[in-house]
């Protein structure tokens, strides 16, 4: 048998041409981005059968390649870098950040152990202590890059558990122990409850406490619970606070919950995916006070860092009990042990061995755009959300029904005048929402306030500017004006029911 030669690289200029021309198509993307549909509108069968094709048995020219992206990847992507965009808490990336990822992408590090990527290790404890620094965290924080806020808050619970439970219970589980119990708001994200399903805590050992009317967490109700599930003999061991919530963006009290945690010797957790950065601006800074005092926090730096997706970031209080969360060290991992370096092998501080370069993009935007620059646009993005709950205030039809002190703004159609009822209203903005979705020009997404359907608009976006805002609304206000005339129609037995 005669050995062929199978690198599956291309000739160096090949190589530098469809870069050129990669680099050409995104930038002409980038320089159309105002006047492309948010969302296109297709039907899954109609995207499907653009990519329904044979397993490929042979090399295909690179450059028919590149134009099946530009005529069918890009066009029927979603696209959340358009400054219509407003659903979620999905960033539109910066391009530093975009150019990191290409960087990450070609020098593909394992930055599971440090002798296999020395300089994305380095990049990465330099990044987290960036991050602590924005966040005005302590001095001895420490962290570990993840790939988003589910697996930094179940990253960061791992360890609570880990810390709240005898050194038996590596080896014996959690059977036969009085039930861990674990408190949040009613608002917390549905992350932590997934994550108390993996931890093998039980669904039914998690306690929602009720919110103000600020969609803050009720400090009373919480300790009035964290009392009666001690006297049952059960095991309070975290409270997960929020650090801006999804629906609304509420901040819970930090401060508060903290002594409470102390008081009855439990872990303080914050849940910071979305929110957290808000801590580093002058307009919101004053209300994160108490979570540099958390045991563990998540932040995204893919939501308000405007990074590129994925980045998500686990910080700790103490890192030496991540450290024995996770560390588990084979004979074949181990060989770099004589090594007296202090190297960080970061597959000992979390659930990751294999774990890709996300250091540099978050590296790339923090170096391109500075600390200060950041800060601002996330101070924009909060003002923007202010002045489109300005202009809902003042329209007939429209009314708030849900806003916190960061940049989302939850609002629904109702026009008073004509008399709809609840249930008349919600199917109204049900119509609404997918009437949006459908013209394209704009995309936000709906939730649920108080149980009524509402639209709501997060702005994690510096690319918008209030003009973009003002479009967005009149997008909105146009669209709802066919579906209040088909309500009144329907509510008088003509035309279809909505």
């Amino acid at each position: 048998m005669s050995f062929m030669n199978q690198s599956l690289d291309y000739s160096t200029a090949e190589f530098k041409n469809y870069m050129d021309r990669a680099c050409g198509i995104i930038s002409d993307t980038f320089s159309g981005i105002n006047e492309r549909k948010v969302f296109n509108g297709k039907t899954p069968a109609e995207v499907q059968l653009l990519f329904d094709e044979d397993l490929p048995k042979r090399p295909g020219n690179f450059d028919d390649i590149l134009s099946e992206i530009e005529e069918k990847v890009i066009p029927n992507s979603t696209f959340n870098m358009s400054p219509y965009f407003n659903a979620y808490v999905i960033t539109p990336n910066n391009q530093a950040g975009i150019i990191g990822e290409m960087f990450a992408a070609f020098l593909s590090q394992n930055c599971g152990k440090w002798h296999l990527a020395p300089s994305a290790v380095e990049i990465e404890k330099t990044v987290i202590r960036w991050i602590r620094e924005f966040l005005h965290l302590p001095v001895n924080q420490s962290g570990i890059l993840v790939s988003g806020g589910s697996m930094a808050n179940l990253t960061c619970l791992s360890v609570a558990r880990y810390a709240n439970t005898p050194p038996e219970a590596r080896g014996k589980g959690l059977f036969g122990m009085p039930p861990m119990i674990i408190y949040s708001s009613t608002e917390v994200h549905h992350c932590i409850d997934k994550a108390v399903d993996i931890l093998g805590l039980g669904r039914d050992n998690m306690r929602k406490i009720r919110v103000n009317d600020r969609f803050e967490m009720d400090i009373e109700m919480l300790e009035s619970q964290i009392k009666e599930d001690k006297a049952r003999g059960l095991e309070p061991f975290c409270v997960v606070g929020s650090a801006g919530t999804v629906n609304t963006g509420a901040i819970d009290d930090f401060t508060s919950i903290n002594e409470i945690c102390r008081r009855y010797n439990m872990w303080f957790h914050v849940d910071g995916a979305y929110g957290a950065p808000a801590a580093g601006t002058d307009l919101t800074g004053h209300l994160y006070k108490g979570m540099d005092l958390a045991d563990s926090v998540a932040v995204d730096p893919h939501k308000w860092f405007y990074v590129p997706i994925e980045a998500g970031c686990a910080l700790f209080k103490d890192e030496r009990l991540a450290k024995a969360a996770f560390s588990d060290v084979p004979d074949y991992l181990a060989t770099d042990k004589l090594a007296d370096d202090e190297r960080r092998d970061y597959m000992e501080y979390g659930v990751q061995l294999s774990r890709g370069f996300k250091a540099l993009k978050i590296w790339t935007t923090f170096k391109a755009c500075g600390a200060e620059r950041i800060s601002e646009a996330i101070k924009n993005d909060i003002l923007k959300s202010r002045h489109l709950k300005h202009l809902v205030e003042k329209h007939k039809n429209f009314e708030v029904m849900g806003e916190g002190p960061l940049s989302v703004v939850c609002f629904r159609c109702n026009p008073c005048e004509k008399g709809l009822s609840e249930t008349d209203l919600d199917q109204l903005n049900e119509r609404l929402l997918m009437s949006i979705e459908q013209d394209g020009r704009t995309f936000l997404t709906g939730t649920k306030i108080n149980g009524r359907t509402v639209l709501r608009s997060c702005f994690v976006n510096h690319r918008a500017e209030l003009s973009h805002v003002e479009r967005v609304f009149s997008i909105i206000e146009e669209l709802s004006e066919a579906l209040i005339d088909s309500s009144l129609r329907a509510r008088q037995g003509v035309g279809k029911n909505i």
